[in-house]
């Protein structure tokens, strides 16, 4: 058999044939783009989307940033993914609870009204009680009425903090019509017990969600001024409250309906200090004088309960009677008064215009309190604008500038003839302190 002769160089030769096929292999591969990696996008940076187009008062970034190229192994480069665009809207939707619930926030912080559809959607629909309560509120901080049928609906919600946050953000937008729906929330929390057991005073920073739901309930409907709806709520047939918790008093006073006045008198002695403050200052609001007599016993009881005596003042200057004069004429002579009660007790006197008030008035003009004098002064001018003119005109300039300027504010109530001289002097005041 004839052997086959091959060259002596044919191994090299082969070598290189073989390898031909995988140097191409690698050179076609390095003529292709690598294909981005995905990045994963954490909860810590989708937190900082949110808190940036939150301060920035936008709900998305305006253009998607481009891919990220940077030098990987080998010398080769790689081209890595950059996150999508933020998006408050579409954070609605991430699968973390958390995430939804602050993203819900900032689209009512930012207050655009593009937020609204999305919110009521995620109102009506999100698994989450938390994050729908929270879609409520942030209905209220964009008040635009488009949602007003989704807030109606969170009324229904299976959660009181969902049904509570729907009520206040309907007061919020102003939604008088919905005022039924809200009282009779209200009242099933009250036929069902839930407030029964709460202090008239409790100011605790967590309630159970019956609770909260009754509290929003019922202050919305203070701020909406439904009386009728309230009444209902919290009132029995003789109208005397059903519930002395603080909040009933709160929400009374702010519908400034003369109809509230036997509750809030009922109020202003109950149990409740801070409930007694709001029914003072429900009270002065309606200025009726049937309340002068419960206002004086407040008034009278301030080493007890200042904050109460300090409305009850109040609402005596606002009703202005003339029978208030001789109590706070008692008050303003008491001694170790708090100073924020002097001088509203100070102020109703010139409310109340009472000429036995005169010469103890003269003589706080002096008082080493600036705010004592300046309140002095005013009611000096409310009283007897005769006699403020006379006392102003036998002192010298106030060392203070802020009896100054109030001064200088009264004057301009004053007769002009007698007021000119005095301002003209005073446009002159080069006096520091």
């Amino acid at each position: 058999m004839t052997k086959l002769m091959l060259p002596s160089r044919f191994p090299a030769v082969l070598a290189v044939l073989v390898a031909l096929p995988v140097w191409g292999l690698v050179a076609g591969c390095a003529s292709v783009p690598p294909a981005p990696s995905a990045r994963v996008v954490t909860y810590e940076q989708k937190l900082g989307w949110i808190l940036r187009l939150e301060d920035q008062r936008v709900l998305r970034d305006p253009v998607a940033p481009s891919p990220v190229s940077v030098p990987a192994a080998g010398g080769r480069v790689a081209v890595v993914a950059s996150p999508p665009a933020a998006d408050l809207v579409q954070l609605l939707a991430d699968p973390d609870g958390r995430i939804r619930r602050r993203a819900a926030v900032a689209i009512g912080r930012v207050g655009l009204r593009l937020g609204a559809k999305p919110l009521a959607a995620t109102l009506a629909g999100d698994e989450e009680p938390e994050v729908r309560q929270v879609a409520a509120f942030s209905l209220g901080l964009i008040r635009d009425a488009s949602a007003i049928e989704a807030l109606r609906a969170g009324l229904r919600d299976k959660s009181p903090l969902v049904q509570g946050r729907a009520a206040e953000a309907l007061s919020v937008l102003g939604d008088t019509a919905s005022a039924p729906a809200i009282g009779e929330m209200v009242s099933a929390y009250v036929k069902a017990g839930a407030v029964a057991g709460l202090a008239p005073d409790d100011m605790a920073d967590t309630h159970p969600p019956a609770v909260d739901a009754f509290r929003l309930g019922v202050l919305a409907l203070g701020r909406l001024k439904a009386y009728d709806a309230l009444a209902r709520a919290v009132l029995g047939p003789s109208g005397a409250p059903l519930v002395t918790w603080w909040p009933v008093a709160a929400a009374l006073q702010r519908t400034e309906d003369r109809r509230a006045l036997g509750a809030l008198l009922a109020l202003a002695r109950g149990a409740s200090s801070v409930g007694r403050a709001f029914a003072a200052r429900g009270l002065g609001v309606l200025k009726d004088p049937a309340a002068i007599d419960t206002l004086t016993s407040l008034a009278r009881d301030w080493p007890l309960d200042t904050k109460a005596a300090i409305s009850a003042v109040e609402a005596m200057g606002l009703i202005g009677d003339r029978r208030a004069g001789g109590p706070l004429l008692t008050l303003l002579q008491a001694k170790g008064l708090d100073p924020l009660l002097h001088l509203e007790v100070i102020t109703a006197l010139g409310a109340t215009r009472s000429a036995g008030a005169l010469g103890p008035l003269m003589d706080l003009v002096s008082h080493a309190s600036p705010a004592v004098r300046a309140a002095a002064f005013r009611s000096l001018r409310e009283i007897d604008p005769a006699s403020f003119l006379l006392v102003l005109s036998g002192l010298d300039a106030d060392r203070h500038w802020s009896v100054r300027a109030a001064i200088a504010s009264i004057l301009g109530t004053c007769d002009r003839d007698a007021a000119l001289p005095r301002l003209s002097a005073m446009m002159k005041d080069r006096i520091c302190g």
